[in-house]
């Protein structure tokens, strides 16, 4: 049975794929430079964890 991931896990985990996807983000940009969901979702998991 998983016990899931605790609150300081789970900021955690938030703050290191954002910062993962942040590395990947000019591509991103790049191809759909209008698309504005993927900053906008680094964004909201930084603030999530408190950045």
């Amino acid at each position: 049975m998983s016990r899931g991931l605790g609150t300081g896990e789970g900021l955690e985990t938030a703050g290191y794929a954002a910062d993962c996807a942040r590395r990947a983000l000019s591509i991103c940009e790049q191809s759909l430079p209008a698309d504005t969901r993927p900053r906008d979702a680094i964004d909201a998991a930084h603030a999530f964890r408190g950045r």
